[in-house]
């Protein structure tokens, strides 16, 4: 799994995608079951990156009931999300934000999702603009502190939406947030 990862970081896909599914045989074989959850939805991840969303979708949603934990549940909620709003389906993403807050309830130690849910919320439920650039803004803030792939995400997302609506001095802020940890990714 370690090996896959490192080259889906490298972007080399499907080199990646090969180790993960060799990883995936040898859980099989070793019937190492709590394992299959968190492989599907790496191997998801890499179908996703390369296109193929009916297979990424596929293992989201293997993975999805393969697991237990509620958080490792929420991530695959995450990549259901994803992969519905890459096919414009709103009903899709309407449901999977449902089960995400369901899942997710009043725990304070799941915090992080009520960020990443409430920018699909406002964005493809409520259509509310503003509401949906103050929970990117939000959310930027939030992950800033200890996740750079998710400030990176949202701050780049943010800089887009700014700048279609003309606010350029503030667009720009934010792209220099996500220009700044890529080149620390270098």
């Amino acid at each position: 799994m370690i090996i896959g990862l490192s080259f889906k970081r490298r972007k080399r896909y499907t080199t990646a995608l090969e180790h993960y599914e060799k990883a995936a045989k040898v859980a099989e074989t070793a019937r190492l079951n709590n394992y299959f959850g968190m492989l599907y939805n790496n191997i998801g991840d890499i179908h996703f990156l390369i296109g193929d969303q009916e297979k990424a979708q596929k293992y989201f949603l293997d993975g999805f009931h393969l697991k237990e934990d509620t958080k490792s549940k929420l991530f695959s909620v995450m990549s259901l999300l994803e992969v519905n709003v890459a096919q414009q389906n709103i009903e899709g993403i309407m449901k999977w934000l449902e089960t995400g807050y369901e899942l997710k309830g009043n725990e304070e130690d799941l915090v992080e999702f009520r960020y990443h849910f409430d920018i699909y919320l406002n964005k493809y439920k409520f259509e509310d603009h503003n509401a949906f650039i103050e929970s990117l803004k939000k959310a930027v803030d939030y992950f800033e502190a200890y996740d750079e792939y998710y400030t990176h995400k949202y701050a780049l997302w943010l800089s887009r939406e700014l700048r279609n609506t003309g606010k350029y001095k503030l667009a720009t802020e934010y792209y220099e947030k996500t220009i700044s940890m890529m080149s620390r990714w270098e």
